[in-house]
């Protein structure tokens, strides 16, 4: 019973937030591209973005089937969903520092 209550919260609100999270990065890499498209630092956001929706999506399609195959090791997939949003806060806030930075060097406010 602990195991379906589980499974239906990562179903109802792990998959929201991971399609959430998801737009956020999106959209943050996307107004970094722009700025600088051309140069070396938007070829590297564009890839850093790719990489982390790649990431994500794969994440969320692994463990959710490793959760309905193996219930009692949802501790597991828990562990890595803690890593993995650590990982995801340090990679917003990249960004976000990346933006401020390009913003300063192409003199955007």
């Amino acid at each position: 019973m602990m195991f379906e209550t589980f499974q239906n919260s990562i179903l109802f609100f792990a998959w929201p937030l991971l399609v959430v999270f998801s737009i956020i990065i999106f959209v943050k890499g996307t107004r970094i591209y722009r700025l600088v498209k051309d140069s070396l630092v938007g070829k590297i956001t564009k890839a850093l973005v790719y990489t982390i929706l790649v990431d994500i999506s794969s994440l969320g399609v692994v463990s959710m089937m490793y959760i309905i195959s193996q219930p009692k090791n949802v501790s597991i997939v828990l562990a890595v969903f803690i890593i993995w949003f650590i990982v995801f806060a340090w990679s917003l806030k990249t960004l976000s520092a990346a933006a401020k930075e390009v913003k300063k060097v192409v003199g955007q406010k």
